[in-house]
């Protein structure tokens, strides 16, 4: 039996926390799920594990389980006291795996430390660290006092792919022995694999990434067969994502605190209500309504152009320190687009650096447009899975892979075959605007996949009566957490 749950991204969240003398609670938001969430899903597969009487199961974390872009660690450093303090700090985690240098390997290593501490983050990873060892806490169990896992520990095996979030994982062996010691696996020499095949049940696990150009190290789209075995380089190259991620949406947040102040922004209810979207907003879907969710502010009730007043210098003085960034050039130049829409969006993404459009007031109905031509213009992931060598020589069933954060079941390969993509989600927030455009509802995202090898009663007779696997997909939201009741804080949200 095999597990697959993907992009937890755990995230050190403390130094986003800020505070004024009025108001020393602050402004706070808490994204990382509580640990109740990973014991109920073990607790599932335990009983998967009985019901399909499973004589082993492979657990596979495929990839972002650790966020090591969305952190201010990247701006500065935490005073000792948890409290940020900036820093000059050249250090940035877009560069290969292979040149990474002493000072970013500490910063990696820190910024792991500073995740695993998370309360939210260490109760998940004690979760997954008592499963390895064969237990777990069953449904309505005891945290403190967990029970023996119907399998014995030897026959359960943790497998940790890196994605694109944590790419760096990979990057030197003290990097990978703090990877190892915090999710409580065994200690080798041996680098993270990318990809997970088994032959029964037929199946190949990725993170996904692979079949996203701005987040890999090639380009696949042109490609007619993608290989099972991916060069290493493109696994360890960095990426537009890398860039995008750090120090344009992380960015975002400390540039705010810089150019505000936090006391400023603490006792403003407008300008608390933007940063406290500004930390949430990479889980908005789709992407084109990103603004419409940090200005719809319907808490504070202002304008949205005024709104836009107090966000636009803070995105002003971002655009100006990176449109000239060599890795932000080079990366664009690199760029080759295949389809029309992805070429328009290019295209209106270089008229912009070219024009420096925000330094002639930055209209807010410009930005919309931009946003709008940048939205949608990838290929669907299970285009890429039908090209995987594996599906197009039907030596594999299953493709199975994540990054996107959108569960899906697609039919890919031949219908004889019944060969299936099945993408993985997120257990991350997702931030959706409602049909008539009048605001946003959060929604907690959990989605796992088990697929069941043709000797388990999971398996399934063929139309040849030969048995062969089957897999199951749960995917789901719940708003059971309780929303912050103000602007000014968000209560930690407790259950699922």
């Amino acid at each position: 039996m095999l597990a697959v749950i993907s992009d937890l991204h755990f995230e050190e969240e403390a130094l986003d926390k800020v505070t004024s003398a009025a108001n020393p609670d602050g402004v706070s938001f808490v994204r990382n799920l509580p640990a109740g969430a990973y014991h109920k899903i073990i607790a599932r597969l335990a009983d998967e594990v009985m019901r399909n009487k499973a004589t082993h199961l492979d657990v596979v974390l495929a990839g972002d389980v650790f966020d090591l872009h969305r952190t201010l660690l990247w701006f500065g450093k935490d005073d000792g006291a948890g409290r940020f303090q900036p820093t000059p700090d050249p250090v940035r985690p877009y560069v290969a795996n292979t040149k990474v240098t002493p000072d970013l390997e500490t910063k990696i290593v820190d910024i792991l430390d500073a995740i695993a501490k998370e309360e939210r983050v260490a109760g998940a990873l004690q979760a997954f660290k008592l499963l390895w060892q064969g237990l777990y806490v069953p449904k309505g169990g005891d945290p403190s006092a967990p029970e023996q896992f119907p399998l014995a520990a030897d026959c359960i095996r943790a497998v940790y792919l890196p994605g694109n979030h944590d790419r760096l994982a990979n990057a030197t062996p003290k990097i990978q022995q703090r990877v190892r010691h915090h999710l409580g696996l065994p200690e080798t020499d041996a680098p993270f694999l990318h990809t997970h095949t088994s032959d029964d049940p037929r199946v190949i696990v990725r993170h996904g990434h692979e079949y996203d150009a701005f987040n890999f190290g090639t380009d696949y789209s042109r490609k007619t067969s993608i290989p099972s075995s991916i060069p290493e380089e493109h696994y360890e190259a960095p990426t537009f994502g890398d860039f995008v991620t750090v120090d344009i949406v992380g960015a975002l947040p400390w540039r705010m605190r810089r150019h505000y102040g936090d006391e400023t922004i603490v006792d403003t209810p407008a300008l608390a209500a933007i940063y406290l979207r500004l930390l949430e907003f990479d889980d908005v879907r789709p992407q084109s309504r990103l603004l419409d969710f940090v200005l719809g502010t319907a808490d504070t009730n202002p304008r949205q152009d005024e709104q836009w007043n107090l966000l636009r210098p803070v995105l002003a003085g971002l655009l100006d320190d990176v449109c000239d960034h060599p890795f932000l050039r080079a990366s664009i130049a690199r760029m080759k687009p295949v389809g029309i829409k992805k070429r328009l969006a290019l295209l209106a993404v270089k008229a912009a650096i070219r024009s420096r459009v925000w330094r002639r007031a930055l209209p807010l109905g410009v930005m919309r447009s931009l946003m709008g031509q940048l939205e949608g213009a990838g290929d669907a992931p299970a285009t890429y899975a039908h090209r995987e060598h594996a599906i197009q020589h039907g030596t594999t069933r299953f493709v199975v892979a994540g990054h996107t954060h959108n569960p899906d079941v697609v039919p890919v390969g031949q219908a004889s075959r019944e060969q299936v993509f099945i993408d993985t989600g997120t257990w991350r927030n997702k931030v959706l605007p409602t049909v008539a455009g009048e605001g946003f509802v959060r929604l907690k995202s959990l989605t796992y996949v088990t697929v069941y090898g043709s000797t388990e009663d999971g398996g399934r007779d063929a139309d040849d009566s030969v048995r062969q696997e089957s897999f199951d997909f749960w995917s789901g939201f719940a708003e059971k957490w309780p929303e912050p009741t103000n602007t000014k804080t968000n209560p930690a949200t407790e259950g699922i």
